[in-house]
């Protein structure tokens, strides 16, 4: 997952005014682990675990519970192993490196193929996915990629709550600013939108173009959410309404600056975003639905034409006045 797009900005949804219609979607990869795992590091001093706390572990969680009243540490779930395929995809550069580092030894091939192969079913089998990533968490809690791989699949199940959780968590352990667009919508989902513009900000320069597009897509949705129309209008202009090519994340911008328009009563404008969609992709979202009711409310008589009573039909001059 690491290092690829996921949806959220670009998670293969739109999302409209409030943005996250038009926000990111996520696109990488997942992954998940089985097994229950045991802390590495070993025990320094008096029991303590050598990273700090007392008895952590994995866990579907990513955390052990802590120990008991009477002393005695408690044990987190185990986490049943999913069936993970051997001829999954290989998992490479630095998500493998740091899966190899994280997991327990003689565990990173299959924390590795549990994420590549997540990654696959996502679309189609979200739950398996899902039970895929839970397992690799419970292996490698503190693997950047695998953490990354659990927040892109929630962002895109819609479970914001947990997107957000595992993107900061993949923020603080990999040091990488490349999924803030996921991250920053997450927040704005729960209700937590004053962080967007920090988040979005620090992307500049340490992710992709495109993603940081995305993530001005959701701090205009931001703004919008707060009825700041005009302002959010004005970030997307920035954007480049206009561009020689035209790419995905183009769609999601003009469909946020149609609902800005139509907000803010520029409805020829917003018309124009929306044609402009229906050229590159007449299924994207609900557009071809907007336009026909559009279309179908130019075709109405205006209260005036129906107040208009019909012309009387020219009279016959052959007939009888009589």
């Amino acid at each position: 997952m690491s290092g690829q797009d996921r949806g959220g900005a670009s998670d293969g949804k739109g999302r409209g005014a409030s943005g996250r219609r038009s926000g990111p979607s996520p696109r990488s990869g997942q992954s998940r682990r089985g097994g229950g795992a045991q802390p590495r590091g070993g025990k320094g001093k008096e029991g303590r675990d050598r990273r700090g706390g007392e008895g952590r572990g994995g866990g579907a969680s990513g955390e052990a519970g802590g120990a008991k009243r009477g002393g005695r540490p408690r044990r987190a779930p185990a986490v049943r192993k999913p069936w993970i395929p051997e001829d999954a995809p290989r998992l490479t550069g630095p998500a493998w490196k740091d899966v190899q580092r994280a997991a327990p030894p003689g565990t990173a091939p299959e924390v590795a193929r549990a994420i590549t192969t997540a990654s696959e079913v996502l679309d189609e089998e979200p739950d398996r996915a899902r039970a895929l990533l839970d397992w690799a968490k419970s292996v490698a809690p503190r693997s950047a990629a695998v953490r990354e791989a659990i927040g892109v699949a929630a962002y895109r199940s819609g479970d914001f709550a947990t997107a957000a959780s595992e993107l900061s968590h993949y923020r603080r352990m990999s040091g990488r600013e490349d999924q803030n667009h996921l991250l920053a919508d997450s927040l704005r989902a729960t209700g937590r939108g004053d962080r967007v513009r920090e988040l979005i900000e620090a992307m500049e320069g340490r992710a992709q173009p495109q993603r940081q597009v995305e993530g001005w897509i959701v701090y205009a949705g931001s703004l919008a959410d707060r009825g700041d129309d005009l302002r959010a209008l004005a970030v997307l202009e920035r954007l480049d309404l206009e561009p020689d090519r035209i790419e995905p994340h183009h769609l999601r911008l003009w469909y946020l600056a149609a609902d800005l328009c139509e907000r803010l009563g520029d409805d020829d404008r917003a018309q124009d975003y929306l044609h402009a969609i229906a050229a590159f992709d007449a299924e994207f979202l609900d557009v071809a639905e907007r336009l026909r009711l559009d279309d179908e409310a130019l075709e109405q008589p205006t209260a005036e034409e129906v107040a208009e009573p019909p012309a009387a039909p020219p009279a016959d001059p052959g007939a009888s006045s009589d």
